[in-house]
């Protein structure tokens, strides 16, 4: 429902985003909240299958947030719309961003991180390579729950940056809610 582009427009403004949603109701609820949040004609939903959407240009990077599950894999959600989201084929995912980057673009996802070893296979068939990982957990003391991946073309060499903890004794973290600014508090 357009939520990355739109935190991706409210830090960075200017820069344009073209949003791919896989339902008619999700595209209408990004389009919804692009208006509500006040955000210029800088911004663009598809309502479409991403592995058939062409692309008009080629884009510096390219967000994808899920697939968390492989279709077979996870409980399912209370809509339709969401599971086909959330379990979708990250091949597919990996072969949409590889047709719509620059060369020298960054593909940023996240994803839980037992699908890890599954997404380096994907990545690299369609000449990724992981670059960045970041993993996140509930709290210091909890196992990750998502990895944040940044992957491009070119060279092998992987940065795994500190943890994102989102919580401590008080609440949300202070880097959690640096994140999310004034939505969080």
């Amino acid at each position: 429902v357009g939520c990355l582009g739109l935190l991706c427009m409210l830090r960075n403004p200017g820069v344009l985003v073209d949003g791919v949603e896989l339902t008619s109701g999700a595209a209408e609820l990004a389009q919804l909240n692009y208006t509500r949040c006040g955000i210029p004609d800088t911004a663009r939903v598809i309502c479409g299958d991403y592995t058939q959407v062409r692309f008009d240009t080629r884009y510096d990077f390219c967000l994808s947030n899920p697939p968390y599950f492989s279709p077979e894999r996870g409980k399912p959600s209370r809509t339709p719309e969401i599971d086909a989201a959330r379990r979708a084929e990250f091949e597919g995912v990996c072969r949409a961003a590889a047709r719509a980057l620059k060369t020298t673009g960054s593909f940023f996802f996240c994803l839980r991180p037992e699908r890890l070893d599954g997404a380096a296979v994907a990545l690299h068939q369609n000449g990724f390579f992981i670059k960045r990982l970041r993993f996140v957990h509930d709290r210091v003391d909890s196992r990750a729950s998502i990895v944040l991946v940044e992957a491009r073309r070119g060279n092998e060499g992987v940065r795994v940056d500190p943890p994102l903890i989102l919580r401590d004794q008080n609440g949300y973290t202070n880097e959690y809610c640096d994140i999310y600014g004034q939505y969080m508090r």
